[in-house]
């Protein structure tokens, strides 16, 4: 018997963790105006080790997408369509940050994580 990973933990989590995003569909639905949707935010601190034995510091972000809501139109009716894509842009509606998408990720489970490149404001306070 098939299990619906979907439906037994990517949309309890969606719910708990996700949070309003305002997608800009440069790419995905060109000529469309930016809409809402609902993303899972992660950002992980890494130490890239060099070959003189120091490191670098990298931040990897990425935003975690439910398949199905754009397939259903879920949380937002506008969500329905194609889904996000390298050369979108995202925003979190929680800081205003916005992020340049790049590197797709599918997880097999229905749902897709997308790397987001942070893009600097023209005059950081």
């Amino acid at each position: 018997m098939p299990v619906d990973f979907d439906a037994l933990v990517q949309v309890p989590v969606q719910k708990v963790f996700g949070e309003p995003v305002i997608i800009d569909p440069v790419d995905s639905r060109r000529g469309h105006k930016p809409f809402r949707a609902r993303a899972i935010y992660r950002s992980l601190f890494l130490d890239v080790p060099l070959m003189d034995q120091t490191a670098l510091g990298e931040q990897a972000t990425t935003f975690f997408f439910r398949l199905a809501d754009f397939e259903k139109g879920e949380p937002y009716p506008e969500t329905k369509g194609p889904i996000p894509m390298p050369r979108d842009i995202v925003t979190r509606v929680k800081t205003g940050l916005r992020y340049f998408l790049s590197d797709v990720d599918d997880d097999g489970q229905g749902g897709q994580n997308i790397r987001g490149i942070l893009i600097f404001p023209d005059n950081p306070k």
